[in-house]
């Protein structure tokens, strides 16, 4: 929270209008890699508990805080675009394309140290990496598959709390904050899942109609992602 809210402001003030978002990807890439292992060093100095952890699976445990962290700091971003594009219908283009950049950094990275990882989150991250570089191809002028994977990655990026309950079990936490840590993540999760599914439906259901054939390309890659929500919820 000290570390990532003051972030927030910084990136807002400062990187998500940049005019260029693979350099934004490129320099993420390397802070966040760079990040691992910081706090590794420090992990295994002052934490007991991250040092009983098998040592192939604390960077897993790593992953997951950072990635809470850090869509804990694009949240308010978040917010306030899922405004802009539902109720003002107004697609900032290069704000777009830099958010989904950012969002899509603790993904790739965790591809690269990540070893112990379930298939169905692989298949998650690399799908979002994916639609990051398609996400930087359009211009958001007309409907189409990009806007669904917009709103998509919005409300899972509210979801930072699931990341931080997948860190924490293996730490050392009392075991009365565990269960509501457990509660209000599953809580905000199953809410977020159920409106965004629900958007996706209808919106999906508008561009069958219309006769995108990019929508038959996309349904599949999403039912990967869901699936994974899916089981995370479990």
């Amino acid at each position: 929270m000290v570390v990532f809210v003051p972030m927030s402001i910084f990136l807002d003030q400062y990187v998500v209008e940049a005019k260029h978002s693979l350099a934004i990807f490129a320099v993420g890439c390397y802070l966040v890699w760079s990040s691992y292992f910081s706090f590794h060093y420090h992990l295994q100095r002052y934490s007991q508990s991250y040092k009983a952890i098998q040592e192939d699976k604390q960077f897993y445990v790593l992953s997951n805080f950072i990635k809470s962290a850090l869509l804990l700091s694009y949240s308010p971003l978040a917010a306030s675009l899922l405004y802009e594009v539902v109720v003002l219908d107004k697609w900032n283009v290069q704000r777009i394309w830099n958010l989904g950049c950012l969002y899509a950094i603790p993904d790739f990275v965790s591809l690269i140290l990540v070893k112990r990882m379930a298939f169905t989150t692989v298949c998650h991250h690399v799908c979002v990496v994916i639609f990051m570089f398609v996400s930087l191809q359009n211009d958001y002028q007309t409907d189409g598959i990009c806007q669904s994977i917009v709103i998509y990655a919005i409300f899972s990026d509210f979801a930072y709390l699931v990341n931080l309950l997948l860190a924490s079990r293996f730490m050392n936490i009392d075991s009365s904050l565990s269960m509501y840590l457990s509660i209000f993540a599953g809580l905000i999760y199953f809410v977020c899942c159920c409106i965004n599914w629900s958007w996706q439906v209808g919106y999906l259901k508008k561009l069958i109609f219309a006769g995108l054939w990019s929508v038959y390309l996309y349904i599949p890659m999403l039912a990967v992602i869901i699936r994974d929500d899916l089981v995370l919820l479990k």
